[in-house]
């Protein structure tokens, strides 16, 4: 399952976002299981019409109940004194339609994306640019 980390601070590092995760499941009891990380980056995106940079973290589990227990346990909790939303990765395409007709008397454009943003992957405390589907093409199946 992927996991999306939203709003992490901007200096962290993947190993600290793994270390938090491994840390969040484990805790203070050693037998607990460990969680094991297929993928775990850290990416920036800059909206380029006004600056505002966001930092996330993208990470695949291929368990899928201990995926559910890391965004049970770690949603929410402190990341650097800030806190951090975990959820399910939800994937979407340019061409997907979702609600484009009109729902409860609100018409909604049939793309509510956001445009020009640049994206980033952190690699070595280095941005990169990058595509995010780039970052699923060559993910562990």
């Amino acid at each position: 399952m992927d996991l999306f980390f939203r709003n992490i601070p901007a200096k962290t590092k993947a190993e600290e976002l793994r270390g938090f995760i491994v840390d969040g499941i484990r805790g203070w009891r050693p037998w607990a299981p460990a969680v094991e990380l297929s993928r775990c980056d850290v990416i920036r995106i800059t909206h380029e019409d006004t600056g505002l940079v966001e930092y996330h973290g993208l990470v695949t589990i291929r368990d899928q109940q201990m995926a559910e227990l890391v965004i049970k346990k770690l949603n929410g909790r402190m990341l650097k004194e800030v806190p951090i939303e975990v959820r399910e990765y939800t994937y979407r395409s340019p061409g997907d339609k979702r609600y484009t007709e009109e729902l409860f008397g609100v018409d909604r454009p049939s793309d509510r994306r956001r445009k020009n943003l640049k994206i980033e992957r952190r690699i070595d405390n280095r941005e990169v640019k990058t595509d995010l589907r780039d970052w699923f093409h060559d993910k562990p199946k």
